[in-house]
């Protein structure tokens, strides 16, 4: 899945991490190809086996702002995600 991850982080970033079950890590990788950016398990799906996650869709419009660009406001304007 490693190299898949790196393929999926391509069409969307956050796609690199569904190629995992349980908890998964998304590794910034270095610049200026960011081509060592993936996923890496961190713990099998069983790791916390009375954990269960509900997800509710509120809308199935499509967005105004795009998740690539709110991350990209996200991270120009807020002290929370200076690098």
């Amino acid at each position: 899945p490693g190299q898949l991850s790196t393929i999926a982080r391509q069409g969307s970033g956050s796609a690199c991490r569904s190629l995992y079950g349980g908890f998964v890590a998304w590794r910034k990788g270095n610049p200026p190809e960011w081509t060592d950016s993936m996923a890496v398990q961190i713990a099998n799906e069983n790791h916390w086996p009375e954990l269960r996650a509900v997800i509710l869709v509120v809308s199935d419009a499509k967005k105004d702002t795009s998740s690539t660009a709110g991350m990209s406001t996200s991270v120009a304007t807020s002290t929370l995600l200076q690098h």
